[in-house]
């Protein structure tokens, strides 16, 4: 059994003889992203680093194809041991779009590509690749060492490219520690839970859990507030019956409380008041009674309440996903369908739920 392992040369020692591969494309470049690998073997990923520009495609106009200047990291698609590539295109450019088809459409790529030769010939480049015009196109095969930036779908006869026909591939990537874009939670790599990453679809943080495609809350920050908004009358469903009037489900970590606000802007209860309760997974969690006028019409004055879980009450939601409702009822049960709680579009009732501390 060995009793140690040599790792090669590390970066910036004088005198051995160095390749491009080692110590600068596995070392140098390996620590200046994320890591995408496993605990057995080290992976350098592919993206686009963050910023104003980052690479992104844009359609100017006519059949042009427009990209911005940013940085780019690409893997050498060799091995997962070649390590990769850092590069960027420090200033926007154009590119011509070919002139399409005037039968069938077809997809253009445009990547980021690096050309290693092993000589000084060697290069890197940012390309527009055109596809195969065809009645169901599929885009060409980047190049070696390459990351897609965007597709192009370029329709038949068509005669300008607009934002609508880009489909953007970027993927990204971040320093060690940096916070990690992805499109939405489907994109994410897997990546450990120290890794954090800011979903762009959702506009939330979120954190790596190892699996690729799936994300995590953040404990810190407990979950996003979730609110149901009724633009209409609701009346009982039957004589006396418990109505809801909205609902939402959230997700808790078991520690955190939460705040439940409803809003209305007129009751009716032939009862004489109303009861208003919220529940948590059909059981009740708090309720009041709200006075109410025994007409046919509804009244025009409103209200609103909160209330809250807590340790002392012992109904600090469990860590799981959760169902709140806000109902209400008829006092004594009621007699009829005519109970209930007005809303319109410029008076909505409105159930929202949020995380505390208590």
């Amino acid at each position: 059994m060995a009793t140690s392992i040599t790792c090669g040369v590390p970066c910036w020692c004088d005198a051995p003889t160095m390749s491009s591969q080692i110590p600068f494309r596995q070392f140098d470049i390996g620590t200046k992203v994320y890591n995408a690998g496993t605990a057995s073997f080290n992976q350098v990923p592919g993206g686009v680093f963050p910023g104003m520009g980052a690479m992104g495609v844009t359609a100017p106009g006519g059949m042009f194809a427009g990209v911005n200047a940013g940085y780019c990291c690409v893997p050498n698609t060799t091995s997962s041991l070649q390590g990769g590539y850092i590069f960027g295109l420090m200033t926007s450019t154009t590119f011509q779009v070919t002139a399409a088809d005037p039968v069938n459409p077809r997809i253009d790529i445009i990547c980021a590509t690096v050309n290693d030769l092993g000589t000084s010939a060697s290069t890197s480049l940012v390309q527009i690749i055109t596809g195969t015009a065809a009645s169901t196109p599929s885009p060409p095969t980047p190049p070696a060492n390459s990351i897609i930036l965007a597709q192009l779908a370029v329709g038949a006869a068509v005669t300008s490219i607009t934002a609508a026909n880009i489909t953007d591939e970027r993927a990204y990537v971040v320093a060690p520690g940096g916070i990690l874009p992805i499109r939405n939670a489907a994109a994410a790599p897997a990546v450990p839970a120290s890794q954090f990453m800011f979903d762009m679809s959702s506009g939330q943080l979120c954190q790596g859990t190892g699996t690729a495609g799936v994300v995590a809350t953040p404990g810190g920050l407990q979950w996003t507030p979730q609110i149901a908004v009724r633009t209409s009358n609701i009346l009982a469903a039957s004589a006396g019956a418990l109505t809801t009037v909205q609902s939402v489900s959230v997700t808790t970590d078991g520690a955190t409380d939460i705040e439940m606000y409803i809003k209305w802007d007129g009751v009716k209860g032939n009862a004489g008041y109303i009861t208003m309760s919220v529940t948590i997974d059909g059981a009740t969690a708090d309720s009041l009674a709200v006075q109410s006028t025994a007409s046919t019409t509804f009244p025009t004055s409103g209200g609103s309440a909160r209330f809250f879980t807590s340790a002392s009450q012992g109904n600090t939601p469990s860590a799981a996903t959760h169902s709140i409702a806000w109902k209400f009822q008829a006092a004594g049960g009621g007699t009829s369908t005519s109970d209930g709680i007005i809303a319109t579009t410029s008076a909505p009732a409105i159930l929202r739920v949020v995380p505390v501390t208590i």
